[in-house]
């Protein structure tokens, strides 16, 4: 008996609205074909044989509900009869409270309101853009939407049948870069040609934690900071990521966090004999727990809501039970940039000059080079002249060649657009020293560079020639590697412009053979990713990316990018990873992940993802603002 009161009232309700003219809609206008009909051949035919360039999206102006499309003659040729239209179905964001169950209407085909339908002879009375393109009025949005957060599907009607149906989805852009190279700098110190220090601006090492201990002594790190040889440099900034195990209360999680991170922070700045620039992160470590219970009893509680494993971590079997694997989740991870210290003073800049001149007299290459790193390290600084280097005395001749290589790279950082005077200068090093890999490595960088510039003197076979040639010298393959992938990011874009499109994708198949092959970064595979996903390579993408997103060290942007690839694809949500990578995303920025799930027109992905019931549990466990798990 209370179940049919209840539905009685909900239909009152819905009564009301529809006797004020709010809710009352056009869907009875509209006719739903049968599966085997052939009502909707044409309508489905043009949409699957759609060219890239054809567009559309519906947007709200001043009240006005506006469909847009890119091209005219393919529309006519859509909505060609005149039963033939065109319409929208408007969803609002509160038809998915965490509250309450998801509201669409009583109804298979459609979510929201639905606008009354343009035809064929109303539609074509509104004159086409200049562009080619048309704008039109759908018509005015109800009164009783005005103020909500709304999405707009698209209806196409084909002899009055529903015949399309799209929601729209916000998806990031695929703007990729070239990968970073760098020039390659000579030096006395072999440490410092390490491919770590040319390519990554940060440095990592890790810190356990003891439960419930937060005070670190040097004893405790001094160890760690030896064996990386930390004395040699200085922490230019730090950044130190927190970690408790999960279980416990959350605010006292946190401070223990803070406190563990702190006492890392201040022996650290003992060490240096000053205050560190420090950047501190808290969090408690759902990532790896998520990652570490597979094949424990727990393992079913990769599908359990946060809220309910605090609780069940209340029960002291269980905590010991767990213990082993809580126990590797507390630590600090920290990102260090450094630079070297130096023995010499950057306080009398002219003495400098004089120093490395005098070394440069007496032939004595290795106390010259260490001066004139110094020199461009105080200079990036800003701790002595910008023109500093430029008193420096090189001599032009082949004993000199490791100073005149670090003198143009200075010379290009500290003058980028330069592309030109610094390849003039390395060219003629080159003829000093034909023989030296480094030199030609810098070369072939810059001449990549200025390629992408558009520059018409470069000569890509000869490019790709210099490139491939350095496969036989002492340099590392992945330095080599990382050019040719460079490279070929270039020369397919070329072919891509000249509409060679086989010999583009040949292109791009070469380039994918070369990145399986070498080491790799997570930058790196985020802008291979969004070059695979601008050739509508999705699956390569997401196959790119896939290693990083369970690491709780990966970077933010690899983990939204991958989320974007992927959230909209249904068949992901039962993927058991899954679950880790959107809590990977979340610890990384909350706000950024909370907002996926804002309207398509309000930089989210869209709201009616929703509709799926995991992603509305993750969502309504974490973004929203009642919701405490």
């Amino acid at each position: 008996m209370h179940k049919k009161i209840t539905f009685i009232i909900i239909l009152l309700a819905l009564g009301l609205n529809i006797l004020e003219g709010d809710a009352q809609d056009f869907r009875s206008e509209i006719k739903i074909p049968k599966d085997d009909s052939e009502d909707c051949v044409k309508c489905m035919t043009m949409f699957r044989t759609r060219s890239a360039d054809v567009g559309y999206g519906i947007s709200l102006e001043d009240e006005q509900v506006m469909l847009y499309v890119t091209d005219e003659a393919w529309f006519r040729e859509l909505i060609s009869g005149n039963a033939d239209g065109v319409t929208t179905d408007i969803v609002a964001k509160d038809q998915f409270t965490c509250a309450e169950d998801t509201y669409f209407f009583p109804e298979d085909h459609f979510r929201g309101y639905v606008m009354k339908p343009l035809f064929k002879k109303k539609i074509f009375e509104t004159k086409p853009l200049s562009t080619g393109g048309m704008l039109i009025s759908l018509g005015t949005l109800p009164p009783h939407l005005r103020g909500k957060e709304l999405e707009f599907n698209l209806i196409i009607l084909q002899n009055k049948y529903l015949c399309y149906y799209q929601y729209f989805y916000n998806i990031q852009g695929h703007k990729w870069d070239l990968l970073k190279t760098g020039l390659y700098r000579d030096s006395v110190k072999t440490a410092e040609t390490n491919q770590d220090f040319i390519f990554n601006k940060r440095f990592e090492f890790e810190i356990p934690f003891e439960q419930n201990r937060y005070d670190y002594k040097s004893e405790d790190i001094k160890p760690i900071y030896d064996s990386l040889k930390l004395y040699n440099y200085n922490i230019i900034d730090i950044q130190i990521d927190a970690y408790s195990s999960i279980e416990g209360d959350r605010e006292n999680n946190k401070m223990l966090q803070q406190r563990r991170a702190q006492s890392i922070l201040t022996v650290l700045e003992g060490f240096q004999g000053r205050k560190l620039k420090a950047d501190i992160r808290t969090y408690e470590n759902w990532v790896d727990f998520f990652n570490d219970i597979p094949g424990t009893q727990y393992a079913n509680w990769a599908t359990v809501s946060k809220g309910r494993i605090k609780e069940k971590l209340h029960d002291a079997k269980v905590l010991s039970d767990l213990e082993p694997i809580l126990s590797q989740h507390r630590k600090a991870i920290l990102y260090l940039s450094l630079e070297k210290k130096y023995k010499i003073s950057h306080e009398e800049p002219e003495k400098l000059v004089q120093i490395f001149n005098q070394a440069v007299r007496d032939e004595d290459i290795d106390e010259a080079m260490e001066v004139q790193h110094a020199i461009y390290q105080f200079v990036s600084n800003g701790l002595v002249p910008e023109d500093l280097p430029s008193k420096l005395e090189v001599p032009q001749a082949r004993p000199y060649s490791l100073l005149l290589n670090n003198k143009y790279i200075m010379e290009y950082e500290q003058a980028p657009d330069l592309i030109y005077q610094a390849l003039a200068s390395f060219r003629k090093l080159q003829e000093l020293v034909p023989d030296n890999p480094k030199v030609l490595f810098n070369i072939c960088a810059l001449e990549i560079q200025a390629w992408s510039y558009n520059d018409p003197l470069i000569d890509s076979k000869d490019l790709l020639s210099k490139i491939k040639s350095l496969k036989n010298t002492s340099l590392s393959t992945m330095m080599v590697y990382r050019l040719l992938i460079n490279y070929y990011i270039i020369y397919s874009e070329r072919l891509q412009h000249e509409r060679k499109y086989r010999e583009k994708d040949e292109a791009v198949k070469i380039l994918a053979g070369i990145y399986s092959h070498m080491q790799h970064t997570a930058d790196d595979a985020l802008n291979i990713a969004k070059y695979y996903a601008g050739y509508r390579k999705m699956d390569w993408a997401e196959e790119v990316l896939t290693p990083y997103i369970t690491d709780i060290r990966t970077p933010e942007d690899l983990l939204f990018y991958y989320i974007n690839l992927t959230l909209v694809k249904p068949n992901m949500m039962s993927d058991k990873n899954y679950r880790i990578l959107l809590e990977n995303a979340r610890a990384k920025n909350m706000p950024r992940f909370c907002q996926l799930f804002n309207s398509s027109l309000n930089d989210g992905v869209t709201f009616q993802l929703l509709n799926n019931l995991y992603l509305k549990s993750i969502y309504c466990e974490n973004c929203e603002e009642e919701e405490d798990y």
